[in-house]
């Protein structure tokens, strides 16, 4: 198996898969509409250019993807592995009233991100057992659980 997304659980989840340790049912397809349509989770991961000159994000691929999911699928938790500009999140959830959007957050001693509050996430996630898988964001929507 072979992830298209550089992750270190992807890559820990294949591997225990091809040994028989862990069991995965993945579909893969160039068909957006048959991919969104039924999913419980969605995971966008494209890319988001920066212009430092005009300190700007590129995020019409992030749409683009959005429009073709919430075109098909309004019940998915959507979940933006792509760098966002601050606010994004919130501004997406409006403009298209779908409170199911989050923006996946990862740092680690690894992959530090300079915010200080970066350093408390990575000391508290640190100390959890690697077992245990944590979705985390915030939401007003009681719908997600």
């Amino acid at each position: 198996l072979i992830s298209p997304i550089q992750d270190e659980y992807i890559e820990k989840y294949f591997k225990e898969a091809e040994e028989g340790k862990r069991k995965l049912s993945l579909k893969a397809t160039l068909d957006g509409e048959s991919a969104y349509k039924d999913a419980d989770y969605i995971i966008i991961a494209t890319p988001t250019n920066y212009d430092s000159k005009q300190n700007f994000f590129d995020t019409s691929a992030v749409e683009a993807a959005l429009e073709q999911i919430l075109s098909v699928n309004r019940n998915g938790i959507i979940v933006i592995k792509s760098t966002i500009p601050v606010g994004y999140t919130g501004s997406i959830r409006k403009k298209y009233s779908c409170d199911r959007i989050l923006f996946y957050f990862y740092c680690s001693k690894s992959n530090p991100v300079d915010m200080e509050e970066s350093k408390q996430i990575d000391e508290f996630m640190a100390g959890l057992n690697e077992d245990i898988d944590v979705i985390w964001g915030v939401t007003f929507d009681e719908g997600i659980g």
